[in-house]
């Protein structure tokens, strides 16, 4: 299967920079790490976008393996949108604020 299109949301971005900016604090390695590992989540979501379970249709959700985090996106009309990358100790339906469509 070839890449699918890749878009990260406004939100997502943030959930990111927030991550990053937090994990730069207790040191620079950990936040390289945290990229590290979010990149080759991104990479498995855009080269086999179907292969993580639904949470509630049309989202979808991977967990980070090594930090509290997980992604959740959508698969629609072969682009990828990531809605939001939420640490596990926030509630889990802040996707959901966010919409569920690929738009």
């Amino acid at each position: 299967m070839t890449s699918a299109n890749f878009k990260l949301r406004p939100y997502a971005e943030a959930d990111v920079e927030g991550a990053v900016l937090y994990y730069s604090a207790r040191g620079p390695q950990l936040a390289f790490r945290l990229l590290a590992e979010l990149d080759v989540a991104f990479d498995r979501i855009r080269e086999n976008p179907r292969q993580f379970a639904f949470v509630e249709e049309p989202v979808r959700r991977v967990l980070l393996r090594r930090f509290p985090y997980s992604i959740y996106y959508v698969f629609e009309d072969e682009t990828v949108s990531i809605l939001g990358v939420i640490h596990l100790k926030q509630h889990p339906d802040t996707w959901k604020q966010r919409g569920g469509s690929a738009g």
